[in-house]
């Protein structure tokens, strides 16, 4: 899922991640304070669309996956007991498991990728707001000390 999407209002835009590895400056944040101090409809739909990539819950779903490919371990393991039928059944499962995991595994990755970025961001964007209320710059040449 994509930080920027038709359900995104337009003019937060600017201010999300185009992707998992698009850079964050202090200017950027700086930008973001300013711009959204006055507009707070734009910081509020700003860091929930943050919040949201920050908690997606992908490990859930990998979570469920796995418990799911160890519950039928067990049922293929009883079948082979059972039916006598050796490590035929045992290959016959094996290679859908793996074939399962490896499809598994790049969505995962991607969503831990999309999930680090927007923490950083968000804890980027509640610092630079911080800073303004207690009167420090995000920029190092610019601070202010209170």
């Amino acid at each position: 899922m994509p930080y920027v999407d038709k359900r995104i209002p337009v003019g937060t835009h600017r201010f999300l991640p185009r992707g998992p590895y698009d850079a964050l400056t202090a200017a950027r944040v700086d930008d973001f304070v300013r711009v959204t101090a006055t507009d707070r409809d734009i910081r509020l739909q700003v860091l929930a669309v943050l919040r949201m990539h920050s908690s997606n819950g992908a490990e859930v779903v990998l979570g469920l996956a796995a418990i799911l490919l160890a519950g039928l371990a067990i049922v293929v393991s009883v079948f082979v007991a059972i039916a006598g039928w050796g490590t035929t059944i045992a290959v016959v499962y094996a290679v859908p498991a793996l074939v399962i995991c490896g499809l598994l595994t790049k969505p995962a990755i991607a969503a831990h990728a999309r999930k680090m970025t927007a923490l950083v961001w968000l804890g980027a964007y509640e610092d630079g707001i911080r800073d303004i209320a207690t009167g420090v710059s995000a920029t190092p040449d610019q601070r202010q000390e209170v």
